[in-house]
């Protein structure tokens, strides 16, 4: 009987076109794109696009130190150059130095928050633009556990 209910709801709900599914993290990370980096800086893309309530921001800082829940490490590279790519998986963070962080979105492109991306702030990550101090050195992938 359960199973029937829930087939007509979805049913109803596909028919009237409306979506009350939840989308997952990287469809919210995309969602984001242009929203002004005054309003979401790199850490807070983050995590709002992780957790809709949006209960407490970790900061970049704290992502490279390993300080926030439902994270943990995957690998270090000297620098975004020697990134292994095969590693990654939708949604994993790249944290670089406590300076800036970014989400990967998969097929190869990065989404963050940065001040240079013409006044947009969220947007397709640019390692040679504006800030492109913010992607020498050390990077971390971290994953989320949750």
């Amino acid at each position: 009987m359960r199973r029937t209910t829930l087939v007509c709801a979805i049913l109803i709900a596909l028919l009237a076109n409306i979506s009350f599914l939840p989308i997952g993290y990287v469809e919210r990370l995309w969602q984001l794109r242009g929203v002004p980096y005054s309003r979401l800086t790199c850490s807070a893309f983050i995590d709002q696009a992780h957790d809709k309530t949006f209960i407490k921001q970790c900061g970049s800082l704290r992502i490279w130190q390993g300080r926030c829940p439902n994270q943990t490490r995957i690998a270090e590279f000297a620098s975004l150059d020697e990134l292994d790519h095969s590693i990654l998986k939708p949604g994993d963070i790249l944290a670089f130095h406590g300076d800036h962080v970014a989400a990967y979105a998969g097929e190869g492109t990065f989404l963050d928050s940065d001040p240079s991306h013409a006044n947009q702030g969220v947007g397709v990550m640019q390692p040679n633009g504006g800030n492109a101090a913010w992607f020498r050195g050390r990077v971390r992938v971290i994953r989320w556990t949750q």
